[in-house]
């Protein structure tokens, strides 16, 4: 199930992922799927599409304003 909204993503990761947002992960997340010359960003994109691309890099900036 690929997450729709926000607090559906924010779940997804904290509950179900068990991933603590921190400031540090949270910045690492962003820097790598900003660079869309790395593989892992361009996997990501291919496998689960443009829109939840734009999506979860969205999402994590938002988190970064609260987490900082």
């Amino acid at each position: 199930m690929i997450p729709q909204s926000y607090n559906k993503w924010l779940y997804c990761i904290t509950v179900d992922c068990k991933i603590e947002l921190t400031p540090q992960y949270v910045a690492e997340r962003i820097a790598i799927l900003s660079d869309v010359k790395q593989a892992e960003t361009q996997n990501f994109r291919k496998l689960y599409g443009e829109g939840h691309y734009q999506n979860v890099v969205s999402w994590f900036k938002q988190t970064a304003l609260k987490v900082a």
